[in-house]
């Protein structure tokens, strides 16, 4: 039977395709390697880039949630608290129809989940409470801020777990523009102002270094690595950390 390794993407309907093709430019220097499958976690095809379905899926289950501030002001709550469920069905259903219906042939040697945004509050809250889950967690721009950095919370009680000899490698990236925005082309003052202010509330940078400082600090994980990317914003980073978050899956040393 033939290893592989299986990546898996949330919000497939933006990225797999991004994703399959560095993994196709790769392949050119390292023709060698083992099989990597990109398994993309997508939503019926529709007008938009993005489904609200993902505000459910991907968010923790909280008790009570606080309204969203963006730079346009407080929009309406959406549903939330669906990341158990999301994780269940990813781990489970989607696994076993991959490598029993599709890929029967290939076993598996090692998994990893990205996301970005939101899908990186999710892959958080995989690592925070379902470690053993994935062997490696990629989190592009992490939505830490979400209803009052309740994953902080997941974060703590993580650390209290008890010890498992499963240790899984943490990547975690950000655009040095996401907590201090340029003005944008065409930006009136105005508007320009209330988007600082939400990158600055929301506080991007700091919150992924001190949580990489933790993460290190903690002896829980085989490594934990911090991407800077500069002069990019919370949308135009996506591109580099989904390439690079993927070379730093597949060239990373087997330790």
């Amino acid at each position: 039977m033939s290893e592989s390794s299986r990546r898996y993407v949330v919000d497939g309907n933006a990225m797999v395709l991004s994703a399959t093709d560095v993994v196709r430019r790769r392949r050119v220097r390292h023709s060698e390697g083992i099989p990597t499958i990109v398994i993309g976690i997508s939503y019926p095809l529709t007008g938009s880039v993005y489904s609200h379905r993902r505000n459910h899926d991907l968010t923790p289950p909280c008790e009570a949630y606080e309204p969203l501030n963006g730079p346009h002001g407080n929009a309406p709550t959406p549903q939330f608290g669906g990341a158990d469920v999301f994780l269940h069905f990813i781990t489970h259903t989607v696994h076993h129809f991959v490598f029993s219906s599709i890929f029967p042939q290939l076993s598996v040697r090692e998994t990893a989940l990205f996301g970005h945004s939101f899908g990186a509050l999710f892959t958080l809250h995989a690592l925070f409470t379902a470690p053993a889950s994935f062997d490696v967690y990629l989190a592009a721009s992490p939505s830490i801020w979400f209803n009052g950095s309740f994953i902080l919370q997941e974060e703590e009680r993580f650390y209290r777990m008890q010890e498992s000899h499963h240790r899984p490698k943490v990547w975690l990236a950000y655009g040095s523009l996401e907590q201090s925005p340029k003005p944008q082309r065409n930006q009136t003052q105005a508007e320009y102002e209330k988007r600082l202010a939400v990158a600055e509330e929301r506080r991007m940078g700091d919150n992924c270094d001190h949580m990489f400082i933790r993460l290190m600090q903690s002896g829980r994980l085989r490594s934990v690595l911090r991407r800077k990317y500069e002069d990019e914003d919370h949308g135009s980073v996506i591109a580099g950390a989904l390439s690079g978050a993927i070379f730093h899956f597949l060239d990373q040393d087997d330790d």
